[in-house]
C-alpha cells in the first residue's frame, strides 16, 4: 500500500472516530443529520433526504415522522408534484440543531485543550484548512 493510501486510511479512521466521539445524547445521529441537511439546503423531499443520508426511502420517512412528531420538522405539499411532500425545519428544529452543534463544539473544544499539545493547537488551523479542501474535492 502506498504511503498516501496508508495516510488516507488513517485519516478516514480518525475522522470517523472523531465524528462518533462528538455525538451527544440530545439527538440520534440520523435525526441530527436530517436536521443538518434541511438547515443547509432548505426544504426537501423525503426521497432527497434518503439519498443524501444514503438510506432507503422507508428509513428516511421513519426519521422524518419521528422529527415531525417532536415538532422539529414540518411537511407540506410539493408545489410541482401533488404526490410528494417537502420537509422543512421548524423553529423548534433549528433550536434543537443549534443546541446539538453547540454541544458537539463544546466537547471538541475541551478535547482540543485536554489532548493536544501547544504546538499541535498552533498547527490545527492548517489541518482544518486541509480537511476543508479535501471535503471540496
Amino acid at each position: 500500500m502506498a504511503n498516501s493510501d496508508v495516510l488516507a486510511d488513517r485519516l478516514l479512521q480518525a475522522v470517523g472516530q472523531l465524528s462518533r466521539s462528538t455525538r451527544t445524547e440530545t439527538l440520534p445521529p440520523g435525526e441530527a443529520a436530517v436536521l443538518s441537511y434541511l438547515d443547509r439546503d432548505g426544504g426537501q423531499s423525503i426521497a432527497a433526504l434518503a439519498e443524501q443520508r444514503g438510506v432507503r426511502h422507508q428509513t428516511a420517512a421513519k426519521i422524518v415522522a419521528q422529527l415531525e412528531t417532536a415538532g422539529l420538522v414540518a411537511k407540506k405539499g410539493h408545489p410541482d408534484d401533488a404526490r410528494m411532500v417537502l420537509v422543512s425545519l421548524t423553529r423548534k428544529g433549528a433550536t434543537a440543531l443549534k443546541r446539538e452543534r453547540a454541544s458537539r463544539a463544546s466537547w471538541l473544544s475541551e478535547a482540543i485543550r485536554a489532548e493536544l499539545s501547544a504546538d499541535q493547537r498552533k498547527r490545527l488551523p492548517d489541518v482544518v484548512a486541509a480537511l476543508e479542501a479535501l471535503a471540496q474535492h
